[in-house]
């Protein structure tokens, strides 16, 4: 009986000494300079313009509005692999994506959790990576697109600031 407890008790521990075991990823070196409290600001610019008739001739009246449709504290931190960062604008799980660090001068490319980036649905740039996204030691940047005709665009964007 001591025996086969012995063997019994032997093969349980092979079993799970031999299961796999992710550890998980040290910071990147290169990436440290980034982690931190942020405070992140969603911004929306009105750019509207009317023509006017005057004694002169046509004119073109402008205006620019500036809304902040929010402001958070977040976090940046170690993504999940070498290379990536985690950037949460708040506590909300829908309010946080993974980004690739593209080069040394902190060009970011979302990774994974891409829907949780408010892009400009149906705007100019939706979804599309021509617009900025970057990430310095101190400031953050993502243009979200731009949606309008007529005599009305709006752009909107995502900036942060290192606290």
């Amino acid at each position: 009986m001591y025996k086969l407890t012995s063997l019994l008790l032997l093969s349980l521990i092979f079993v799970f000494s031999s299961c796999d075991k992710t550890t998980p990823v040290e910071d990147d070196p290169a990436l440290v300079k980034y982690f931190g409290t942020w405070e992140f600001t969603k911004t929306d610019y009105g750019h509207y313009w009317d023509y006017v008739t005057t004694p002169n001739g046509t004119e073109t009246v402008y205006t620019q509005m500036e809304t902040i449709e929010w402001q958070r504290t977040g976090t940046v931190s170690m993504g999940r692999v070498e290379g990536e960062l985690k950037i949460q604008w708040s506590g909300s799980s829908n309010d946080m994506h993974f980004a690739t660090v593209l080069n040394t001068q902190g060009g970011l490319m979302c990774a994974d959790n891409c829907e949780n980036i408010p892009y400009v649905e149906n705007g100019q740039g939706a979804n599309n990576s021509s617009g900025e996204y970057s990430i310095s030691d101190s400031t953050y940047m993502i243009d979200l697109g731009w949606s309008g005709g007529g005599s009305t665009v709006h752009t909107w964007d995502i900036q942060g600031k290192k606290l």
